[in-house]
């Protein structure tokens, strides 16, 4: 089973189209400085479809109910200038984590890099999020070496390469052409780390003999960044995913929750009087979302506790691909 919480940022336009940096106006002609009313906080955000959009930036996290409309909002926060994104939403998630202990995971967009991910595996969550790419397309890069441990005799290094943030090991075919074999995944560890200081996540695969096609041990590959990996300079949070974009998890979980939050964006917008904001600045607007998630908060309540017999309990069960 999986409980996975997933956000987004969007951008809530401004009452008035006039940014601080075009308000002064000077008539040419007689010389009157004039001063259009505009947002103080308001500027100019780029989209991930490149759309260019003035307003303020909200970060949204959720979490969704398997019946349909069970949505709960756990966060909004305001995205200033000198935030970074990625921090803001993963301090977020592991907030509400510290009072929800089932949650396991947290479904965001690329904005999630490989400090941030880092943050999510050392506090024992996993990330679902995609693999950045360049030009449209993932790198594939090598990895290092890993420990084969087989079903019998002595354990042996294997070199690991990925293919978007999938482990791939190295094999030769009778012409002696080399191809890369993806390895399986059959769990994911979550220990106590031996300083104390977090948990150590690591993923075990499946090892198939290239020969007889049995199964020959296995691969167990950690997943946040350990110290020898800032002594050569590897970001493995950044290059390695404990679920790829297309394993089953990764479809069945991350894309639906990354269609449910662009929908919660949407409500958001068609709520507001002309899609804009009820208010000038940050302040003020964060007064507004915070309503507006007691406000949906409270539908979810109303609906969904009667039939259930209780407060519904805000957390995500979903039957987990096999």
């Amino acid at each position: 089973m999986e409980r996975v919480g997933y956000g987004d940022v969007t951008v809530m336009t401004a009452r008035t189209r006039s940014l601080q940096r075009n308000a002064c106006q000077v008539d040419k002609t007689t010389g009157e400085v004039r001063y259009r009313r505009h947002d103080p906080d308001a500027r100019r955000h780029t989209t991930g479809g490149g759309t260019i959009v003035s307003g303020l930036p909200w970060a949204f996290t959720h979490l969704r109910g398997l019946p349909r409309n069970q949505h709960v909002i756990l966060a909004v926060d305001a995205v200033r200038l000198g935030v970074t994104e990625g921090h803001l939403v993963v301090d977020q998630y592991l907030e509400a984590a510290a009072e929800l202990p089932g949650l396991v995971g947290y479904a965001y967009d690329r904005a999630l890099r490989g400090v941030h991910l880092d943050r999510l595996l050392k506090a024992g969550h996993v990330g679902l999020v995609g693999v950045h790419k360049q030009d449209g397309k993932a790198r594939d890069r090598y990895h290092g070496v890993e420990t084969h441990h087989p079903a019998s005799g002595p354990s042996t290094s294997v070199e690991i390469h990925l293919v978007g943030g999938e482990p791939h090991v190295r094999g030769y075919d009778v012409d002696g052409n080399q191809h890369l074999r993806p390895l399986r995944r059959r769990g994911i560890n979550r220990r106590p780390s031996r300083t104390g200081d977090g948990l150590r996540l690591s993923a075990e695969y499946d090892v198939f003999n290239q020969a007889t096609g049995e199964k020959d041990g296995y691969i167990r590959i950690r997943l946040d960044q350990t110290s020898e990996d800032a002594l050569t300079g590897y970001n493995r949070a950044e290059h390695l995913r404990a679920f790829p974009e297309h394993d089953p998890v990764f479809i069945e979980i991350q894309r639906r929750l990354r269609a449910s939050a662009e929908s919660a964006n949407r409500i958001v917008d068609d709520h507001l009087p002309r899609e804009r904001l009820h208010h000038f600045g940050f302040e003020k607007g964060q007064l507004s979302m915070l309503a507006w998630q007691a406000h949906r908060n409270a539908q979810t309540e109303a609906i969904f506790s009667p039939a259930m017999g209780s407060t519904p309990t805000a957390v995500l069960t979903l039957e987990r691909s096999a």
